[in-house]
C-alpha cells in the first residue's frame, strides 16, 4: 500500500458472517475473564474463609480445655471435701452405734 491510500482500504473488508463472529470471540473472551475473575474471587474468599474458622475453632478448643482444667480442679477438691464430711460423719454414726 503507497502512503497516500488511507490503510482502511488495504485491508479486505469483513464480512458480516467474520464481523459476528469476532463479536461473538470477543463476547467469549470477556465472559471467560469475568468467570475466571469470579473463580479467583471464590478461591481467595473461601480460602481465608476456611483460615478464620479453622483458627477460630483452635482458639475455642484451647478456652474449653482452659474451663476444663479448672472446672476438674474445683470439683476435685470439693469431692475430697465431701469424702472427709463423709468420713466424719461415718464415724460418728459408728459411736453412736456403739453406745446404744
Amino acid at each position: 500500500p503507497s502512503r497516500s491510500e488511507p490503510r482502511h482500504l488495504c485491508r479486505p473488508a469483513l464480512s458480516l458472517h467474520s464481523r459476528s463472529a469476532a463479536r461473538a470471540l470477543r463476547r467469549m473472551s470477556m465472559l471467560r475473564a469475568n468467570f475466571q475473575s469470579f473463580l479467583l474471587g471464590t478461591t481467595a474468599s473461601l480460602g481465608a474463609g476456611y483460615y478464620f474458622l479453622h483458627q477460630d475453632i483452635w482458639r475455642s478448643a484451647d478456652l474449653l480445655g482452659e474451663s476444663l482444667g479448672s472446672m476438674v480442679t474445683a470439683s476435685t477438691s470439693k469431692t475430697i471435701a465431701l469424702e472427709q464430711r463423709v468420713a466424719k460423719l461415718e464415724g460418728e454414726v459408728a459411736a453412736l452405734k456403739a453406745t446404744r
